[in-house]
């Protein structure tokens, strides 16, 4: 995981460490700060383990990786950033009775943050994937806040009530509007590396993605086809 965050470019640092040693904490702490060379940290966001929440574990209420969101907002507390955003699984609502949950917003609301929490549908935001997440914000008095964003798209092209009223919304995209232009493969077919053809293009979202359109076309494209 790692190598590939560090091959995509994704961070100007990878550390792989564990978060429940203290010496990663200062190690962490110390590497932001010099880099922050004053300055006040936008935000941090992060995902503390789910396995223990998980509808799909055993809900083991004694896994030690439970309790790894606090070290995580110990790093908050020593960076004080303007935002902090953590991203769970639903279980988190309900696992103890919802109780890490409340200890998270607790934390953080001793640190002075106010705190919002939204229950998030991958593909209402353009993931070609039905995926359920719970998003813990925290930010500090006076900051801009707009929590949880609207959605952009729906399962169907179906009416939506949203902030501004209720609006129709273009349908999400499906697993074959993003991936059916990957040539078939026969079993024990296909090479390490296989050269892409743009010929091979069959809807907006894979132009999107090839970097052949940007996201607003797409989006244009999306709510024409309403």
């Amino acid at each position: 995981m790692c190598e590939t965050l560090e091959k995509n470019q994704v961070a100007k640092k990878v550390l792989k460490a564990d978060i429940s040693d203290k010496s990663t904490i200062r190690m962490i702490v110390e590497i932001v700060k010099n880099d922050l060379h004053g300055k006040t940290l936008d935000a941090i966001i992060g995902g503390p383990p789910c396995q223990g929440f998980s509808t799909a574990g055993w809900w083991d209420q004694n896994d030690p990786r439970n309790n790894l969101f606090r070290p995580f907002l110990q790093i908050v507390d020593e960076l004080r950033p303007r935002y902090v955003l953590i991203e769970n699984v639903p279980g988190i609502m309900w696992f103890r009775g919802g109780s890490i949950l409340k200890k998270i917003r607790e934390i953080l609301q001793e640190m002075g943050y106010k705190t919002e929490v939204a229950l998030l549908k991958s593909e209402e935001y353009g993931v070609p994937q039905k995926r359920r997440r719970v998003f813990i914000l925290g930010y500090e008095e006076g900051e801009p806040v707009h929590f949880p964003p609207e959605p952009l798209f729906a399962d169907d092209n179906r009416a939506k009530l949203c902030s501004h009223g209720v609006i129709v919304l273009p349908r999400a995209f499906t697993v074959r509007e993003s991936i059916s232009d990957l040539p078939p493969l026969e079993p024990g077919g296909g090479a390490e590396v296989i050269d892409y053809d743009e010929s091979w293009i069959k809807s907006g979202y894979q132009s999107w993605v090839r970097g052949l359109i940007d996201f607003e076309d797409l989006y244009k494209i999306c709510l024409d086809s309403i």
